[in-house]
């Protein structure tokens, strides 16, 4: 199977932010990337968080949630390999 028609099931996003809770995460994927993105979320990222969706292209935004000095690490998104379609 080629890269181009892998999909994924998103299933989880593992935060890694400093302080935890302080920014909210929404995650947006599509299964082609002229297709209209079906949004999941707004999450707290305090903890593994399950997602639960289908989709061959992923993008994350991160928000502030509360007006304070907060980072972003390395966060990490659970996925296993779908069919094709």
């Amino acid at each position: 199977m080629s890269a181009s028609r892998a999909v994924m099931h998103v299933n989880r996003y593992i935060p890694d932010e400093k302080p935890l809770g302080d920014v909210r995460l929404t995650l947006k994927g599509s299964l082609w990337p002229t297709d209209t993105e079906k949004t999941v979320g707004p999450f707290a990222a305090n903890s593994p968080t399950n997602t639960r969706f289908l989709a061959r292209n992923v993008r994350v935004r991160v928000d502030e949630a509360v007006a304070t000095l907060w980072r972003l690490g390395v966060p990490r998104i659970g996925v296993v390999p779908g069919g094709r379609r």
